[in-house]
């Protein structure tokens, strides 16, 4: 018996950096649009999060918003 993994096209994950509508069907994709926020401000902006960081550190904190219940970021600090 052979078992295929079908992925589901259909999942959309959305940005929720403020004011920002886009959707995207991975993680990865939003991921690289997360950065794009973050090069532009010096404050996070995801939901109702505004905390002040410099660039390196933004970048993370914004990145974990997104995998924030994976814990691939654990070992950083904000």
């Amino acid at each position: 018996m052979i078992i295929t993994k079908v992925k589901n096209v259909d999942t959309e994950y959305s940005c929720k950096w403020i004011s920002c509508k886009e959707n995207f069907h991975s993680t990865g994709q939003q991921d690289a649009h997360i950065i794009s926020h973050v090069v532009q401000e010096k404050c996070c902006r995801w939901g109702d999060c505004t905390k002040v960081l410099s660039f390196n550190s933004l970048e993370i904190h914004a990145l974990k918003h997104l995998y924030d219940n994976q814990n691939i970021f654990r070992t950083f600090e904000d």
